[in-house]
């Protein structure tokens, strides 16, 4: 499982909407980096 998925998982079950997003937010720089590494 890679550092996106566990974010999205913690965000799922974060009581804090403000801090669901903040991981949220960190997943998908997290997948948008990956991306681009992946690109070359």
């Amino acid at each position: 499982m890679g550092t996106a998925d566990v974010l999205e998982r913690q965000a799922g079950q974060s009581r804090s909407t403000a801090l669901a997003g903040l991981l949220r937010e960190r997943a998908a720089l997290h997948r948008r980096v990956a991306e681009r590494v992946r690109a070359g």
